[in-house]
């Protein structure tokens, strides 16, 4: 697999990325709704007409926990 980095991106653009993912999570959290997904097995939240599998959902907050680890961790 591809090794993924976000180099590129300027340092405003992180802290505007890992503010959004910090959003996108606490919303999820605390005000998502659990809903059947149409392919059988698969379980989704709806947040604000947004669906996330649960798979989607850990490959966020993974990215989210990275991200704030670089920006303000040790």
């Amino acid at each position: 697999m591809e090794k993924i980095t976000i180099n590129n991106l300027t340092c405003s653009e992180l802290y505007d990325l890992e503010c959004v993912l910090h959003h996108i999570i606490a919303c999820y959290v605390n005000r998502s709704h659990s809903c059947k997904g149409l392919a059988k097995g698969t379980d989704y939240r709806h947040l604000e007409s947004v669906f996330i599998s649960s798979d989607e959902f850990g490959v966020i907050s993974k990215l989210h926990e990275q991200l704030y680890s670089h920006l303000y961790g040790s």
